[in-house]
């Protein structure tokens, strides 16, 4: 017979075990399935769905925007739009396996060919509570086909989430789509990006990178009065890679400080060699990413490759959205490269919401207008009064202005007749390799933008 006693202390036994089994298996804040338990689950789903011939569903969820809507309300609001998507996902596909991967990021599998009724469901939920913020859904999905291409066993698990995370990121920032189905398409971008990432070493190694410039040019005067750097891929398999698909990729991956600081170097290198031909070549500027501050000490690495450099020919350029965030450490190092001595430029100025702050927060010489505004030129009333008191306030806060984007003689003269000081496009030039740049500038199509102040 057992005693109350005994009784007591194995039911407090059992309890203990099946909280520490819920701890091993779910999530502690949502309540859904953890990662690890899920891939166990979904590999046993994949097998049987693999020898019966079937196929699955992967879906990967992101909330876009979460990260400013935790900013703005705080990490107990943040948690709990965390706990109610948990709970829309989980009611939308109950007959699935439903897990938070990380952060604001959720997995799950179904057996369901059509799963983007659930998506929109989740979206209009989601619009529902989302305040001030504007919160989006960005789902990925992927059909497994079952057997590898082999018919050695199932796929991995771990590739076929991925799969469904990039169908996700594919769409980010796109604000009038919420699903991507993952197909034939982004399978080569996919691959395209894993051999950014894993041939971006050889890349610098062998010189496939290469400095095109683009020239800037004084409004004034219709001359060019700087360059701009831009790096360029030429790859032995692909060819000319994308800038946009390169830097995107090893943002991603957070490699992106070693194009960066090869990019420094090659800038360097190349304003040296002309000062040795003309006593005051050209300065050149050169973009940072954010996470420059983080991965490296790109201070110290500026001012070890420009020690022999006059410190105007060098300049440095950051993007508004670099500065959006906070951060101390980002504050110094910039603090630091303008004690050295180096200009630092303001890039994609309006692009983001924290334009202002970053103004009354940061010291710039030159605030280079986003090329975005240019492509309303000629539709909006609003923006010529827009673009004036952006040029105005420039002014008065001491710093030049810069509009990039400038390619008709419309939008030149519109710009030099708002008093902005400085203009970079196509209408001028387009980004070339120093060769062609010297070409260019001894050329009679330079000589014409010379005159085209009229």
């Amino acid at each position: 017979m057992i005693s109350v006693g005994n009784y007591n202390q194995r039911l407090n036994e059992a309890q203990k075990d099946k909280e520490l089994e819920t701890i091993s298996t779910h999530d502690e804040l949502t309540g859904i399935h953890n990662m690890r338990y899920f891939m166990k689950r979904a590999q046993k789903m994949l097998n049987k769905a693999c020898e019966n011939g079937k196929s699955l569903t992967f879906l990967y969820f992101d909330i876009e925007n979460f990260k400013t809507y935790n900013e703005r309300y705080g990490f107990i609001k943040g948690n709990e739009l965390l706990v109610k998507m948990a709970t829309y996902i989980k009611g939308e596909y109950s007959h699935g396996e439903t897990a938070r991967l990380s952060d604001d990021h959720f997995v799950v599998l179904i057996d369901d060919d059509e799963p983007q009724k659930g998506i929109d469901v989740i979206q209009k939920r989601l619009s529902d509570i989302e305040g001030e913020t504007f919160l989006r859904i960005k789902a990925g999905i992927y059909k497994t086909n079952g057997m590898k291409k082999d018919g050695s066993g199932p796929e991995d698990i771990s590739l076929l989430c991925d799969r469904a995370r990039f169908a996700a990121t594919s769409i980010k920032n796109k604000s009038d789509k919420s699903y991507c189905i993952y197909d034939e398409k982004l399978h080569e971008q996919q691959l395209r990006k894993r051999y950014i990432i894993s041939h971006i070493d050889s890349a610098i190694e062998n010189g496939h990178i290469q400095i095109f410039y683009q020239p800037v040019m004084d409004a004034k005067k219709g001359s060019v009065c700087g360059l701009e750097a831009l790096a360029r891929w030429k790859d032995p398999q692909y060819g000319l890679l994308s800038p946009g698909e390169f830097i995107e990729a090893l943002e991603e991956f957070r490699l992106i400080h070693k194009l960066d600081k090869h990019v420094i170097k090659l800038v360097c290198e190349d304003i040296r060699a002309a000062m040795k031909v003309k006593d005051k070549p050209l300065h050149v500027s050169v973009n940072l990413s954010r996470l420059d501050f983080d991965l490296c000490d790109i201070a110290q690495d500026i001012i070890d490759n420009a020690k022999d450099i006059p410190r105007d020919l060098l300049v440095i350029e950051v993007t508004e959205s670099t500065l959006n965030e906070s951060h101390t450490e980002l504050k110094k190092a910039m603090e630091r490269i303008r004690r050295d001595g180096f200009k630092i430029w303001l890039d994609d100025f309006g692009s983001g919401y924290s334009s202002l702050n970053v103004l009354k927060d940061y010291d710039f010489d030159v605030l280079k207008i986003d090329m975005r505004f240019l492509e309303d030129f000629g539709k909006s009333d609003n923006l010529r009064p827009i673009l004036e008191n952006i040029i105005r306030m420039a002014e008065s806060l001491n710093m030049h202005s810069l509009a990039e984007g400038v390619e008709t003689k419309e939008e030149y003269d519109f710009l030099k007749d708002l008093g902005c000081d400085m203009v970079q496009g196509y209408l001028f030039s387009k980004p070339l390799i120093l060769d062609d740049l010297k070409i260019f500038l001894e050329s009679d199509t330079y000589r014409k933008h010379t005159i085209l102040t009229g």
